[in-house]
């Protein structure tokens, strides 16, 4: 039995007002066959635009500064591990 074909219909039967559980003993799906139609029915809703709303942008982004030792130059670090609280 093809489960994703099944996910319209159970829809549509939710949508007139009938219960998972009704719908689910009637076609007679397991309970792993359950999880995976409700797990189509998660995925097949559009996307919560939440992420937008908690987007952190940095207020200021550190130049590259660089530190010469023995002869040979390397990337300053010193900001990203020492940090004052403020």
């Amino acid at each position: 039995m093809d489960l994703k074909s099944l996910v319209p219909w159970v829809k549509e039967e939710m949508d007139k007002g009938r219960t998972k559980k009704d719908i689910y003993d009637e076609v007679g799906l397991n309970k792993y066959q359950r999880q995976n139609i409700n797990a189509y029915l998660r995925y097949d809703e559009p996307a919560k635009d939440e992420v937008e709303e908690y987007l952190i942008i940095p207020e200021h982004v550190h130049e590259k500064r660089y530190v010469t030792f023995n002869g040979k130059r390397y990337v300053d670090v010193t900001p990203e591990f020492i940090d004052c609280g403020g």
